[in-house]
């Protein structure tokens, strides 16, 4: 509760109660209430310090040094893996940590590209003249239902269906390289009678 300043009454000055204001503070008030503050560390108005676990291990605070914070910078929950900061900048509670991370250099990025920190502290200024265009095979050399590269974000799909063993010519080879397959048509002895069946 508020003290009353006496004296002045007509002007409602008050005063924080003793109990709210530090021991080791100034008398205050005034002539006819000279006050002196009660309030140890940790009550009264003295809150909102904060925790000691956000505070640096060995650093001593409060009104009246209660406190020591815990907090150790160097354990991996508290600093960045060395491969996320910065090549040559050094950190840690003693710096004995250094980063190790590279960006590229902005002429070997494409121009107008954005990296660094928020996407944006460099730009790259590689030009390429034309623009790649990939070769893809055409869909009638790809196996039949593999999809493969991209046009207008639709994937082509090979349409080609390789020949079926049975009417390859025993141990016959084909296919990728020429060896991925083996027929296994048996043809009779009389080789004109395969007619068009004997492939290969």
């Amino acid at each position: 509760m508020a003290v009353v300043n006496s004296f002045a009454k007509f002007w409602g000055a008050d005063y924080p109660s003793e109990s709210d204001v530090l021991a080791t503070a100034p008398v205050y008030g005034d002539a006819i209430n000279v006050l002196q503050g009660t309030a140890t560390g940790g009550g009264g108005a003295c809150t909102g310090y904060p925790a000691v676990t956000d505070v640096l291990s060995g650093t001593v605070y409060g009104d009246a040094s209660q406190y020591t914070g815990t907090l150790d910078v160097d354990v991996a929950a508290n600093a960045p893996d060395v491969t996320k900061v910065r090549l040559g900048v050094t950190y840690g509670s003693s710096n004995q940590l250094t980063g190790t991370s590279e960006m590229p250099v902005i002429s070997a990025v494409l121009q107008g590209i954005g990296f660094g920190a928020g996407g944006t502290e460099y730009v790259g200024t590689l030009q390429v003249t034309g623009s790649p265009t990939p070769i893809y095979p055409s869909v009638e050399n790809v196996l039949l239902g593999v999809e493969f590269g991209n046009v207008g974000d639709v994937p082509m799909v090979g349409v080609y269906e390789k020949a079926d063993p049975s009417i390859v010519k025993l141990d016959e080879t084909y296919g990728a390289f020429g060896t991925q397959y083996y027929g296994d048509y048996e043809c009779p002895d009389e080789p004109s009678s395969c007619g068009e069946s004997w492939l290969m």
